[in-house]
């Protein structure tokens, strides 16, 4: 568990970049999820909306949030160029990591947001040097939830940036459990956050 344990060793020797979602920090980030989700629906009539992954990779954080069972509606991954992603896990991990796409559905974020007209916005290492928050803030997401640099790595989106208006609360219970490998990492400084 955290950035001692030999799997935390191995993440930041192997995977150059990569979210290292330990059980705890799963459970966590789907327990605020859910919690949020109710809270944000509260007064709306209709059924709960549901929380969109955009940039979901391979849909595999999406898979092990979904998998806890909180989230219902389920969590929905979306992200551009899925294809690619499963590729690179299963060269990387070998043949029959996770379940290949999982369910991704190949669209932008703001396509995403448009279609699932989601209670909460969920993006893990939006990517470097892209801000996309200042449209998911134009189209009226209630909220989103960044995971990512704190802001101390070089060429990489800061979760300090400039929220318009949004209020920046770091999620201490999600963030203590994740493992991120970015160059920060490979340094030394942890740097993670959601």
């Amino acid at each position: 568990r955290g950035w001692a344990s030999p799997f935390a060793w191995f993440v930041r020797s192997t995977v150059h970049f990569a979210l290292a979602p330990t059980r705890e920090a799963v459970d966590a980030l789907a327990t605020y999820l859910q919690r949020r989700q109710r809270q944000i629906q509260r007064g709306r009539d209709g059924p709960l909306r549901p929380v969109v992954e955009v940039g979901a990779g391979s849909g595999h954080l999406a898979r092990l949030l979904n998998a806890t069972g909180r989230l219902s509606p389920p969590l929905v991954a979306t992200e551009p160029f899925p294809e690619g992603y499963a590729q690179s896990e299963e060269a990387l991990f070998g043949p029959g990591f996770g379940d290949g796409l999982g369910g991704v559905e190949a669209m932008r974020d703001g396509e995403a947001i448009a279609r699932h007209r989601p209670a909460l916005v969920l993006c893990a290492f939006m990517t470097a040097g892209e801000d996309w928050t200042p449209a998911w803030r134009a189209a009226g997401v209630d909220e989103y939830v960044l995971i990512g640099d704190l802001g101390h790595g070089k060429g990489v989106y800061s979760l300090n940036g400039d929220h318009g208006g949004y209020e920046r609360v770091l999620l201490e219970e999600v963030s203590a459990e994740l493992l991120e490998a970015g160059q920060a990492a490979l340094e030394g400084t942890p740097c993670e956050g959601a």
